[in-house]
């Protein structure tokens, strides 16, 4: 994480080389994509808010222990950044963070609609996967 000159608060250089000013505590992650679901899970999973539609729909193949399975299927199911969640659903959700992709059309509308920070990954090759779990490794 870097720190701003003039913000003492973290930031974060997103995948769309965007700086992120990030809450003092990022303890409710939103994530828009099953990759980033999955990284939140395994790095902070009392941090993770929701499952997407998506790893949802793939959760029955993923082999995990019981105690993982059935906390991640009593989250609440939302969308995907091409397909975005409800917009009410993500503000009761109350999110600190939304982790989402750099292709989100509604990238910079996340942070007036749910009043927090929104983190852009990528997944196009395998470096931007290992700059994805950095970066996630940093917010956590």
């Amino acid at each position: 994480m870097h720190n701003n000159l003039t913000d003492s608060r973290p930031t974060v250089i997103d995948q769309r080389g965007r700086t992120v000013i990030l809450p003092e505590q990022v303890s409710r992650i939103l994530t828009l994509q099953p990759i980033l679901t999955q990284l939140v899970w395994r790095l902070a999973p009392h941090k993770l808010l929701n499952v997407d539609r998506l790893f949802k729909a793939r959760l029955s193949s993923f082999p995990c222990p019981k105690e993982d399975l059935n906390l991640l299927s009593s989250l609440p199911v939302v969308g995907v950044y091409f397909d975005p969640p409800d917009q009410e659903q993500v503000i009761a959700l109350k999110p600190d963070l939304v982790a989402t992709m750099a292709g989100d059309p509604n990238l910079e509308a996340y942070p007036e609609i749910c009043n927090c920070p929104a983190i852009a990954a990528n997944k196009t090759n395998l470096s931007d996967c290992a700059v994805t779990i950095r970066m996630l490794g940093q917010v956590v």
